[in-house]
């Protein structure tokens, strides 16, 4: 089956597909920058009722500064810019919901093909892991540091009885 670039959605079994993923899955102008269709797992993820978040400026979906210090609109220009020609994207970044809470994300971009540069977004919400691979690189870091200064010996025995 060819990607029919007259598809205006209303396929039912593909809308189905895309409206029932548990992905968060966008399509957006490349030219425009905006929302064009979304599933509601894209809303929910972001905050924002379906009917609103179509239509948004994707600049309104990302804190002006990434926590590491990188402008968000930058790397959000360059990352459309690149899938818009037909490059695959795939990153991590923070995102801003409607009520200001940041999420991690995921996010793979393709170009889809047809006349206009439409671009497919899947979003997936990463923060869970982000916050335990944080805790547990944090918890990593301090045994690693009393044990680096500890003046007394450390060892450690196995369950079977032998040392480590």
């Amino acid at each position: 089956m060819e990607w029919d670039s007259t598809w205006d959605g209303s396929d039912s079994l593909a809308a189905r597909l895309i409206e029932m993923a548990p992905t968060a899955i966008t399509i957006v102008d490349g030219e425009q920058r905006i929302v064009l269709h979304a599933n509601p797992a894209a809303a929910d993820l972001f905050g924002y009722p379906l009917d609103e978040y179509l239509g948004i400026d994707i600049a309104r979906l990302v804190p002006e500064v990434q926590p590491d210090g990188g402008d968000s609109l930058v790397l959000q220009e360059r990352v459309i810019t690149s899938a818009a020609r037909g490059t695959h994207e795939h990153y991590r970044r923070w995102i801003r919901r409607r009520d200001g809470e940041l999420r991690f994300v995921e996010v793979d971009l393709v170009h889809l093909p047809g006349d206009r540069p439409l671009i497919r977004s899947s979003i997936r919400d990463m923060t869970e892991l982000h916050h335990a691979v944080s805790a547990l690189a944090e918890s990593e870091a301090r045994t690693r540091a009393v044990l680096e200064t500890a003046a007394d010996a450390v060892i450690t025995i196995a369950q079977d009885g032998r040392v480590q």
